[in-house]
């Protein structure tokens, strides 16, 4: 008979197991908790799914009146598609970067391009002339004419900054989905896919004029962005427990950095500032890791021997 494990006096049940057996209730505790995942983010047809062709507005073409169609100029080749949702600066930096590895890959036969959805066509070209020298000339751009939500076939989610998506035959070969972009995490993954389409070699970021971040608090870049997704003021219980997994499983690859982010939990702590950083679930991940990797300091005070308070003056 199926359980259903929303009816109260189940809850009752499990109550008085955990009081009989408290060995087998840890372990189902640990089973749910593995089967707690996460949400995955969509946005775009997945791998597998037919790529539809679409016309958007060419900017910074010769004719402002320009349209074209990546899908279709990529003539079943490989192709790669940049949807950009929201204008941040981490977003322009990651697609700078994927922009110059496929100009740098032009050879190969691989086509690209970077489509920018918006609500204001107008507002949005007027933005990109001022921000041209900081925009991507390797491989065309373009405005979408179908609003913020892009091509209606492409079901994209406008609630991520950057949808990436990886084609070849006509088809999606990897998508990335991207909510908070970061050139040091996502960028290796994205050419990843692109090099497995087109072949060669994953290229650094040093190679693309990315510079490596420079983190003030001493941690990894990979991990430094890790952590900022986590104590991100708007981070909802899933995203904090998603990130909160990543995190826990390269602690147990990495003991340095595991140390590391409990020390930094722990200045936190002891600044009295935890309470400012992120979700209340994401305090509590900081507080859990500073006790872990890097415990309190216990202080004693010991009182003066009644030789030395006489000595000194001082009363017992």
């Amino acid at each position: 008979m199926k359980r259903c494990w929303t009816n109260p006096s189940h809850w009752v049940l499990v109550a008085m197991v955990v009081a009989v057996v408290p060995v087998g209730a840890q372990e189902k505790k640990r089973q749910a908790g593995k089967s707690a995942r996460p949400e995955p983010v969509f946005s775009g047809p997945q791998v597998g799914e037919e790529l539809p062709g679409f016309r958007v507005q060419r900017v910074f073409g010769k004719d402002p009146d320009e349209r074209f169609d990546p899908i279709t100029t990529a003539a079943g080749k490989p192709v790669v598609v940049v949807f950009v949702h929201k204008l941040t600066r981490p977003g322009i930096a990651a697609t700078r970067a994927v922009a110059k590895f496929l100009g740098q890959r032009k050879k190969s036969g691989v086509a690209g391009a970077v489509v920018f959805l918006t609500e204001d066509p107008t507002r949005t070209v007027a933005w990109m002339k001022r921000a041209r020298r900081a925009l991507p000339t390797e491989i065309p751009l373009g405005i979408s004419r179908d609003g913020i939500e892009g091509p209606g076939a492409y079901g994209l989610n406008r609630k991520v900054e950057l949808t990436v998506l990886v084609g070849n035959k006509g088809r999606v070969a990897a998508n990335f989905a991207l909510v908070q972009p970061s050139t040091q995490v996502d960028v290796p993954r994205i050419l990843k896919a692109i090099v497995a389409q087109i072949g060669g070699k994953v290229p650094t970021l040093a190679s693309l004029g990315v510079a490596p971040r420079r983190s003030r608090n001493g941690l990894p870049p990979d991990i430094s962005a890790k952590v900022r997704q986590l104590i991100q003021k708007a981070a909802k219980p899933a995203d904090v427990e998603k990130v909160a997994g990543e995190l826990e499983a390269e602690f147990a690859r990495r003991p340095a950095v595991a140390k590391k982010v409990g020390q930094i939990g722990r200045r936190i702590i002891e600044s009295g500032r935890l309470k400012t950083y992120g979700t209340p679930a994401a305090q509590a991940r900081l507080k859990k890791w500073a006790d872990k990797y890097a415990p309190a300091k216990k202080t004693t005070s010991k009182k003066p021997s009644p030789r030395i308070g006489r000595a000194t003056g001082t009363r017992q």
